[in-house]
């Protein structure tokens, strides 16, 4: 009988629950959809410029947008945001999760400080899942109207490009550390009636394995998504679009890879205690 096996065991047991979550957060409208990745903010999109000249100058230099969309913005200042968006047919915001994207509007606007997120729906799962923006946004967009026409900036395309090959990688290490994670919490529960040194072995090794998994994955959905972040808010910033990083989802992933690291360290205690123990019981013997 191995008691101190129950806390590794717990370990597991929360690590398992935290990276369920951060997979399938945002598999629907009411599922934890404020753990996501990355939300991208077009409350804006494309207003300031617009706004600019339509104030500056009478010829716009945007033509090819409908005269229904421009019509009206310069006399509504306060109001400048809310009908532009919505007269574009865009969503204020777009969120981005694991498996899928969620997309809705700010509450009351998304200038108000502390703006609530009302989301609207959310796509269906998919393995192969990441954001794509563009086609978001060129698929919602009025009739006549393409992010070309918005002053789009490709170099935030090209910038998205490349971090999608890090989050096909991401996906495959939580589904490695997922399992592995399961199967220590299986072992472990084996290991409170086995008290053989073998089983703490091969439970600091599944341990060790899903520790190493769900921290490469944290590690790269980190990086990743400060790089993103970046890219988006520096080449962003001219036509009004902006993101942030889902702090709630990085502090589950992580808060589930501590949890592995304490119960590979807790498995290998295990193993060097029994070690120790064993010229004493042979001695005995």
């Amino acid at each position: 009988m191995r008691p101190l096996a129950a806390l590794p065991l717990l370990c597991a047991l929360v690590a398992l629950v935290l990276s369920l979550l951060c997979v399938f957060a945002g598999s629907n409208s009411r599922f934890i959809t404020d753990a996501d990745i990355l939300t991208l903010n077009t409350s804006e999109l494309g207003l300031f410029r617009i706004a600019r000249s339509i104030g500056a100058s009478p010829n716009s230099p945007f033509p090819n947008i409908p005269s229904a969309v421009l019509n009206g913005l310069d006399n509504l200042p306060d109001e400048l945001q809310d009908n532009f968006v919505a007269r574009l047919g865009i969503h204020d915001f777009y969120s981005a999760h694991v498996l899928t994207y969620c997309e809705g509007y700010y509450e009351p606007n998304g200038t108000t400080p502390g703006a609530r997120k009302s989301i609207t729906s959310c796509s269906n799962r998919t393995a192969s899942n990441w954001f794509y923006p563009t086609q978001i946004l060129e698929r919602e967009l009025t009739v006549g109207v393409s992010l070309e026409d918005l002053r789009w900036p490709r170099d935030i395309d090209q910038g998205i490009n490349a971090l999608r090959t890090a989050f096909r990688a991401m996906f495959i290490a939580y589904v490695v550390g997922i399992v592995a994670t399961g199967l220590t919490m299986l072992a472990s529960l084996a290991g409170i009636f086995d008290n053989r040194r073998l089983t703490a072995a091969i439970n600091a090794i599944l341990a060790l394995l899903s520790f190493l998994a769900l921290g490469i994955a944290s590690g790269i959905v980190t990086a990743a998504t400060v790089k993103a972040t970046e890219i988006i808010n520096d080449k962003g910033r001219d036509i009004g679009i902006a993101a942030t990083r889902g702090n709630k989802f990085l502090g589950m992933t992580w808060a589930a890879t501590a949890t592995m690291l304490l119960a590979t360290i807790l498995w290998m205690t295990q193993c060097c205690v029994r070690r120790r123990k064993s010229p004493a019981a042979d001695k005995v013997g």
